[in-house]
């Protein structure tokens, strides 16, 4: 059996991602939604700690977070986190813009 040349392994390795890369794309998102999510909750309710909340505020803000998540459809449509962040804006001014998370570097290590 003769060996693949680097250059035609390069070509199966790029028409494999070029094929594959939405199912890719979903998965690693998947992979990754729930502990961003987490973090994200832990950082807002992080930040009303730091502004006085305490642990029974604290819960039940959680519990309400939770509560909205595990919402059933209603005519056939969850709240969409678009749909929230469209109503805050719309009725508050809040811009979600403003939020810019910073990554830190990745050695690759």
């Amino acid at each position: 059996m003769k060996a693949l040349s680097r250059n035609r392994v390069k070509q199966q390795a790029e028409k494999f991602i070029v094929e594959n890369y939405n199912e890719l794309k979903y998965e690693t998102f998947n992979e990754n939604l729930e502990e961003i999510s987490q973090q994200v909750v832990a950082m807002m309710l992080y930040a009303l700690m730091l502004h006085g909340y305490g642990e029974t505020r604290l819960k039940r803000v959680f519990g309400w977070f939770v509560d909205v998540l595990n919402m059933p459809a209603v005519f056939g449509q969850a709240p969409s986190t678009e749909h929230c962040m469209k109503k805050l804006h719309d009725e508050f001014g809040i811009d979600f813009d403003k939020i810019k998370p910073k990554v830190e570097k990745w050695e690759g290590k």
